[in-house]
């Protein structure tokens, strides 16, 4: 059949048909209605049973329980009141009528005969079993009164011993309790009033004592105002000392907890917060951030990184943090309790301040309380400024970690990376004095073995570099240095710009590797002696004679020797920059290969050579940079060499010129005609015929020659 049972009602277990009186069966009619549950019908429903055995061979089985029975208290009123029996059969649970064990009526809490109103067995029941001996009681229902029953048999006289408790004699029972507030939290955000603790002890004395109020304070500045302050409270009874008595007596100054029934309890006590009936906050907490300048503005980003332009001048870096709780949809943006920003700096920075002021705290970390509770809607920013001057010249980047935390929930925290790189440009210039020589070559062609002083080679050049740097020394870590693209020799291997020495302010001097200054090792002028005061006011040398050309061979014309374009043949070579706090002068000096424009290039008038000179830096570190800066130089070298000039003929000396060979021509034409020359023949003679006498010889014989000759 089934069974309906209330809130508060026992659980009945599968109905026995055929029971014994042992098993308690219950019977009952048709329930009423359901959802009334005035009208429920609970005659004859067991509510529990109490078990003991005699716990001796062929012993008995005693069986106790209450249930509700329907009385007649006064007038026509219906009541149904607890009712307690208490049943004894053999091992066998079967019924002996001849056994007074099993036949006597046992009953307790019976309102019909407990004038006294001391037990209704709300409370349970208890039974215990002996040899002789059967006990059992219920405490009472309203004042903590009850009665216990004991029945002994002596001789197998049954006796029948109640020991009802008076009004003026009730059963005292006290309970020890103790109360517990934020157990789990140290320190715990209360304390009852009166002491200094999260924890009381009490006792509780029954029935004086019906109520007991204790009072809770709430510390102040406390953090925590998202969990619930939870109240723990357990209990056990007050035993009194026991004295050994024998027979019959009361157990009344020995009550007995049920073991069913949980001694510890807990309660919540809730903030009052506006994170909607869950009482879960759903934050929505968001982090931007950027490294500023000192008037607020954005450092430049690279491929989306922000980058520094580190100087040595910089003292102070400021970074940016905005914070926001704004919701984006209709279940977060809630208040966000205990909301915290750490920042971790690296070695590099040193924080020194954060504004607003008060908002955090500097220690290992920069602390920052953001509110409790960072309401929705709400936006924060701060600005932390560190001290800059651990920053490096091998400084690649700076990683400042931003971590949000809140006691709310929000699955999507995470620490957000403020990345800087760091960009040491080096600020240079590269400027030359004069970009465009002249010169000029002339005289007469000299071997290269020929040659001993510097002078042998050819005119003089010279080319002046200013370098100007503004930052630290960069000692291992790079080098700035001065290279020149060298205009060194034509494409047929001949000397074009002989290179002689490089001066460094004027006071040091460059010796690029690879022997490329003065390789043929000629006297510099500085080395030659006498000194250059002397040498002054020495007469100069006689000029070289010129080389004579023909006037054919003249021709106004310029030709270009570029490395660039192929014309010509550099030679790459660098000088270092050693002190880069200060201003440079790099000199380098060279002189004109003459015999090679004599022979190569005496056709043109003039020949235009250029080259280059770059500034720049190397090193391994990518974080230092500088820009290369390049200059062009050229020299103009003008050919020197003169041309045969045609004599000056007095205009005299043509006229008599001309009339001697006018009077010699006719001297000539005068001794002809005397001669005959222009006279005419005969026209007859010279066709008539001569005759001539034939004579015919007859030559002799080789034969005959020799015959004669004997």
């Amino acid at each position: 059949m089934a069974v309906y049972t209330g809130v508060g009602a026992p659980s009945v277990g599968q109905f026995m048909p055929n029971c014994s009186p042992l098993c308690f069966p219950y019977r009952h009619g048709e329930r009423g209605v359901r959802g009334e549950p005035d009208k429920a019908i609970i005659d004859d429903m067991w509510l529990g049973v109490t078990v003991a055995s005699q716990r001796q061979p062929a012993g008995r089985v005693l069986a106790c329980a209450h249930r509700y029975t329907k009385v007649l208290w006064s007038g026509s009123e219906d009541q149904r009141r607890m009712v307690g029996k208490c049943y004894v059969r053999g091992n066998d649970l079967r019924l002996n009528i001849s056994d007074e064990w099993q036949t006597y009526h046992n009953e307790m809490c019976n309102s019909n005969t407990d004038a006294d109103e001391t037990g209704m067995c709300q409370m349970g029941t208890s039974a215990g079993f002996t040899a002789n001996i059967i006990y059992f009681g219920a405490p009472g229902a309203y004042n903590w009164q009850g009665t216990d029953y004991m029945l002994q048999r002596e001789m197998w006289d049954l006796h029948d011993f109640s020991y009802p408790n008076k009004r003026s004699g009730n059963t005292y029972i006290a309970l020890e309790y103790t109360l517990e507030a934020d157990k789990d939290r140290h320190p715990p955000r209360v304390r009852f009033l009166g002491t200094h603790s999260a924890t009381y002890r009490g006792v509780f004395p029954m029935p004086e004592t019906r109520c007991e109020s204790k009072e809770l304070l709430l510390l102040d500045n406390i953090r925590d105002k998202l969990h619930p302050i939870v109240l723990s409270m357990n209990y056990s009874l007050v035993e009194k000392p026991r004295t050994f008595q024998l027979g019959p007596h009361s157990l009344d100054a020995f009550p007995v907890l049920n073991q069913d029934q949980s001694h510890e309890n807990e309660t919540k006590i809730e903030f009052q917060k506006e994170c909607g009936s869950d009482n879960k906050c759903y934050s929505n907490l968001q982090l931007q951030s950027s490294f500023v300048t000192d008037q607020n503005q954005p450092l430049p980003r690279l491929n989306g990184t922000q980058v520094l332009q580190y100087s040595r001048d910089m003292r102070k870096l400021y970074l940016s943090i905005n914070i926001t709780n704004v919701p984006t949809t209709p279940s977060n943006g809630e208040d966000a309790h205990e909301a915290l920003l750490n920042v971790t700096v690296p070695a590099s920075l040193l924080p020194s301040s954060v504004r607003p002021s008060g908002a955090c705290t500097i220690a290992e970390t920069v602390l920052c309380e953001l509110g409790n509770p960072f309401k929705r809607n709400q936006r924060a920013e701060l600005i932390i400024t560190f001290e800059a001057i651990r920053i490096m010249l091998d400084t690649r980047e700076i990683l400042v970690w931003l971590d949000l935390s809140t006691q709310s929930t929000q699955e999507d925290l995470q620490p957000v990376l403020a990345k800087l790189l760091v960009d040491y440009s080096i600020q240079s210039s590269l400027t030359i004095v004069s970009s465009h020589a002249q010169s000029h070559f002339s005289g007469t062609v000299v071997g290269e073995s020929a040659m001993r002083r510097e002078q042998d080679v050819g005119s003089p050049l010279a080319f002046d570099f200013q370098v100007t740097t503004k930052n630290e020394s960069l000692g291992t870590l790079g080098t700035i240095l001065l290279g020149f693209e060298w205009p060194y020799e034509i494409p047929n291997g001949k000397w074009l710009l002989y290179p002689t020495e490089i001066l460094v302010n004027s006071n040091e001097t460059c010796q690029p590797p690879g022997g490329v200054i003065n390789p043929l090792n000629l006297t510099l002028l500085e080395d030659q002696v006498p000194s250059r005061q002397r040498r002054e006011l020495e007469a100069p040398e006689p000029a070289e004679p010129p080389v004579i050309l023909a006037t054919a061979k003249k021709a106004k014309s310029e030709v270009v020797l570029s490395c660039s374009k192929g014309t010509a043949r550099c030679i790459w070579f660098e000088c270092p920059l050693l002190h880069t706090q200060d201003s440079t002068t790099f000199s380098i000096r060279a002189r004109v290969w003459n015999s090679t424009f004599i022979e190569e290039y005496s056709d043109f008038d003039r020949v235009k050579v250029d080259g280059t000179a770059t500034l720049f830096l190397r090193t391994h570190i990518p974080t230092i940079n500088m820009k290369n800066h390049t200059v062009r130089f050229s020299v103009d070298v003008d050919s020197e060499l003169t041309e045969e000039q045609p004599a000056e003929i007095a205009l005299w000396l043509v006229l008599v010129s001309v009339a001697a060979g006018l009077l010699l021509l006719g001297l000539i034409i005068l001794l002809l005609w005397k001669c005959g020359f222009f006279r005419r023949a005969n026209t007859r003679a010279m066709y008539e015929a001569k005759g001539q006498k034939a004579e015919m010889r007859i030559q002799p014989s080789e034969t005959k020659r020799l015959t004669d000759d004997y």
